[in-house]
């Protein structure tokens, strides 16, 4: 994880690296924590730094992208269990090379309405994992 200071705020860049085209849906941050430190103006972005690498001829080519999470939360997954939000890897790779990364950094949002949206993520994953539980349930008092 690195910092950087912008306008008196230092934000959070998490870098992620590996071979291009594997897509999974790695861990990006906890949810909770992000939301807290937005709320308390600690931070008003958190960066995602991705340095994915192609072979070519026994030569690495890197390909590097850089985003604002809280400007793609549209290419995420949250899980209430973990508490984790993770990346749908495949979902933001398709979109980058159809229209570039520049539109995913483009500030368009506020802080509160960042920390807004993030609020509507925890709380409907909230509610699915009741319903999940509740499910998980059923089905062993059912046997």
């Amino acid at each position: 994880m690195l910092w950087i200071e912008s306008t008196g705020v230092h934000n959070p860049v998490n870098v992620k690296s590996g071979q291009k085209g594997s897509n999974g849906q790695p861990n990006l941050v906890a949810l909770g924590r992000l939301l807290q430190y937005l709320a308390h103006g600690y931070i008003d972005s958190y960066y995602l730094l991705f340095i994915k690498f192609e072979t070519e001829r026994d030569i690495l080519k890197p390909h590097i992208h850089m985003v604002d999470l809280l400007e793609t939360l549209a290419f995420t997954h949250f899980n209430s269990g973990p508490g984790q939000i993770m990346l749908k890897e495949k979902d933001f790779y398709d979109y980058v090379e159809a229209h570039g990364d520049e539109i995913l950094c483009a500030g368009s949002m506020s802080a509160k309405q960042k920390a807004s949206k993030l609020l509507a993520i925890l709380e409907e994953g909230d509610m699915q994992l009741i319903k999940d539980r509740e499910k998980r349930r059923s089905k062993l008092r059912r046997r």
